[in-house]
């Protein structure tokens, strides 16, 4: 089901229950008596559907001895623990969380929607339980997606659109930003292309006639004869009017990294100049198969002898499979009466993950940081430890661990000749998330989208997709 952002690490939230009874009824008493003590869990919020859930529970109680404990999910929770490691006072576990729940039809569901699993445990004396609450997520079909108009974010379970069915967004302002922490099965088409009355969503408007300029960071400029095309990945061209006058110039190449669509072209001619494409991100974070994909993100042609918007910007981040198409080129320009609008620039296709077999037509693709997810060890007993991945050759990536919303470390590392990196780390007790951010230009840091699990943050009724993240425990041999 779709979800709201949700910071997953909070303060552990405990389950009520009555504590043990006094040391001098005998260590066997509490259990006999059916009594169960609250225990910490950290953290205590996951999505449904997510594929790897790393949580610590402990301390145990005064002389309890957890080395021996197995931590267990009802039947039929949806949460499935897949290992664990205890120590005396403490234990950490990898689980799964299955999507069990029905459809709510939420994009982001709220945390007051969140479903309590109780985690058990059992020491040498006492028996534990601690509160995981599961937040919904839908899983999203062209049957549950209704039109196949997508709006804002999301984050689903799963996400399935089969060859033929098409996802259009152009409704609205702003990028569509789609996590799935299940799989993703996209063989059907995705069109954040303009309307012919709305730039695709996240782009940027033509300009209005007669000769207006267009909107966007690198906006084609209006002009009688003829308009200029916006720009984005590539330069929007001038326009030339009638006669070989010069027109509106073309928009220059946008410095604006982040996910942001097409500028609009110029109006030219008398006549509007045409949208930018939008600007789309799918984040998976289980497996992505793509086979027969195909993202359409340009730009629209100038009217008249107006300028063409640019193309929009395509951001993939997981592993991908399959072989997929995306189209980003900016619109052309118009022509009437002997003038000629710029065509507009092309866009971006940025990928953080591997990359599949990608036909692209107006770009070639950007690489993000990205972890080696198959180098990654959810629980692990020595504190320092070596994380690795790739990124564009020369890129600076930013690592960042936090544990308990406080920050637990910050590494900045550069990618070397092939795109690979290295962050020697010292992790702190406990679970740490830990995200990685494109810092190559450092007035514009690049928060990646790579991992096992989505981050979310926000207030109800704001919640925001804020970036992917791995979840490594450390437990110490003697904690």
């Amino acid at each position: 089901m779709r979800t709201t952002i949700v910071p997953l690490f909070f303060a552990a939230t405990l389950a009520g229950c009555p504590g043990p009874v006094s040391s001098d009824a005998g260590a066997d008493i509490p259990r006999l008596m059916g009594r169960v003590s609250p225990i910490n869990l950290s953290p205590t919020v996951t999505f449904e559907g997510t594929r790897r859930f790393v949580g610590a529970l402990g301390p145990a109680m005064g002389e309890d001895d957890l080395s021996a404990a197995v931590p267990a999910a009802p039947a039929g929770s949806g949460v499935v623990i897949e290992q664990h490691v205890c120590t005396r006072i403490r234990c950490v576990f990898v689980a799964r969380i299955d999507d069990t729940q029905p459809n709510r039809g939420a994009a982001i569901s709220e945390p007051s929607a969140a479903v309590p699993v109780d985690i058990r445990i059992s020491g040498s004396m006492f028996d534990y339980t601690a509160r995981l609450n599961v937040v919904p997520a839908d899983t999203a079909d062209a049957v549950t997606m209704g039109t196949g108009e997508i709006t804002g974010e999301a984050v689903y379970s799963s996400l399935t659109l089969p060859a033929g069915a098409t996802l259009r967004a152009t409704m609205q302002e702003q990028p569509v930003r789609i996590a799935v922490l299940g799989a993703v099965q996209l063989q059907g088409r995705v069109d954040l292309s303009p309307s012919a009355t709305r730039p695709g969503a996240g782009g940027h408007a033509g300009g209005t006639a007669p000769m207006g300029d267009g909107q966007g960071p690198s906006a084609g400029l209006g002009n009688a004869g003829a308009g200029g095309g916006g720009g984005h990945a590539t330069a929007g061209a001038a326009g030339m009017a009638a006669a070989g006058a010069p027109g509106g110039a073309g928009g220059a190449v946008s410095t604006r990294r982040r996910l942001d669509g097409g500028s609009g072209g110029g109006a030219g001619g008398g006549a509007a100049g045409g949208h930018g494409g939008g600007a789309f991100l799918l984040a998976g974070f289980h497996t992505m198969d793509l086979t027969g994909a195909r993202f359409v993100l340009t730009g629209a042609a100038g009217q008249g002898s107006a300028g063409g918007g640019a193309g929009g910007m395509l951001l993939l981040a997981g592993e991908v499979s399959g072989a997929f198409a995306a189209d980003v080129r900016g619109g052309a320009g118009g022509t009437a009466a002997g003038a000629v609008g710029g065509a507009g620039g092309n866009g971006r296709v940025r990928i953080e993950g591997n990359a599949g077999t990608a036909t692209l037509e107006g770009a070639t693709v950007e690489r993000g940081p990205r972890f080696d997810l198959a180098s990654v060890v959810p629980i692990v007993r020595d504190a320092q430890v070596s994380l690795r991945g790739s990124a564009a050759p020369g890129a600076r990536v930013r690592v960042d661990g936090t544990r308990l919303d406080a920050t637990a470390f910050t590494s900045t590392v550069v990618a070397d000749a092939s795109g690979a990196w290295t962050a020697s780390v010292r992790l702190p007790e406990g679970v740490v998330q830990i995200m990685l951010t494109d810092v190559t230009d450092p007035m514009m840091p690049l928060v990646g989208m790579h991992g096992t699990r989505i981050v979310v943050r926000g207030d109800a009724g704001a919640r925001t997709i804020a970036g992917g993240a791995i979840d490594i425990a450390y437990l110490p041999v003697d904690g």
